[in-house]
């Protein structure tokens, strides 16, 4: 899974305009993933990990999403949290 911004970095004062894809085939075709996730990140997608019971957990800006479907459907879990920087699972 990857995280991927329409542009570099010095043209996101407007927004990173960023979406989350997903390879099944070691990177020869992706596929971005949509369900339950914004239509683009404002933010750029800063940490991703994975849980012993196979849960995806990404963070942007000041939301934590997770997956339990290897991402085909995403859910919000939190939001308006200090700017999250990496995840880790305890």
């Amino acid at each position: 899974m990857r995280a991927a911004a329409a542009s570099p970095p010095p043209t996101w004062a407007r927004g990173a305009n960023a979406g989350l894809y997903r390879s099944l085939n070691g990177g020869e075709h992706w596929q971005q993933l949509k369900v339950g996730l914004p239509d683009k990140f404002d933010i750029m997608v800063r940490a991703l990990t994975l849980d012993t019971a196979g849960r995806i957990f990404i963070s942007a800006g000041d939301q934590l999403f997770r997956s339990e479907d290897m991402g085909e459907n995403w859910q919000l879990v939190a939001e308006k949290l200090p700017s999250i920087q990496a995840l880790a699972i305890v």
